[in-house]
């Protein structure tokens, strides 16, 4: 399934993506609103 160019536009605003990461996770299978819906908040602090 092709996602539309905006939605991965905006994941690469939201994640902090470059196009290399955009493209890897084009090949990987994801789609973009699943990396947007597992971006940790603030909140959650690495241990």
């Amino acid at each position: 399934m092709a996602y539309k160019p905006e939605l991965w536009a905006e994941a690469k605003k939201k994640c902090r993506l470059n196009e290399e990461d955009i493209r890897m996770a084009k090949e990987m299978g994801l789609n973009p609103k699943s990396l947007i819906k597992n971006i940790p908040s603030p909140k959650e602090q690495w241990k």
